[in-house]
């Protein structure tokens, strides 16, 4: 990130007074709880989520028009040699698992849409054999 010290005094001294004083204290760990610095609570995996703006616009299109796939980007992948399925499924099984996104469904609940997360989602990978 910084490379010597004379970058990090470089970089501190153009912060205000007000912010050179909470890092102080920050770095001695004399911030409080209840201070300026607030954290972001970690949300409840049970609970739906609300969507981001661009989620929301995604969804917004696919409403207005379900038939267009506006951002959809199709692949195709054509594999010469052997080809182990079993660990291209766990794989791509393992990303999916990762992230959250890749298991989230939007769903109308009484209201706003809500992202909800599935805890699991399996992949299988169809296989074509050519002869």
């Amino acid at each position: 990130m910084y490379r010597n010290k004379e970058e990090i005094l470089s970089r501190r001294s153009q912060l205000s007074q007000a912010k050179q004083e909470l890092l102080e204290k920050r770095l001695r760990g004399k911030v409080e709880s209840d201070s300026l610095l607030k954290i972001i609570p970690r949300r409840s995996k049970t609970e739906p989520a609300p969507l981001s703006f661009a989620q929301q616009r995604l969804w917004f299109l696919h409403q207005f028009a379900p038939e267009n796939s506006f951002y959809n980007e199709a692949v195709a992948v054509n594999l010469k040699g052997t080809l182990n399925v079993a660990a291209l499924e766990q794989s791509l099984n393992e990303i999916v698992l990762r992230h959250e996104i890749l298991r989230t469904n939007f769903k109308t609940l009484d209201g706003p849409v809500l992202g909800s997360v599935a805890c699991s989602a399996v992949i299988q990978v169809p296989v074509t054999l050519e002869i």
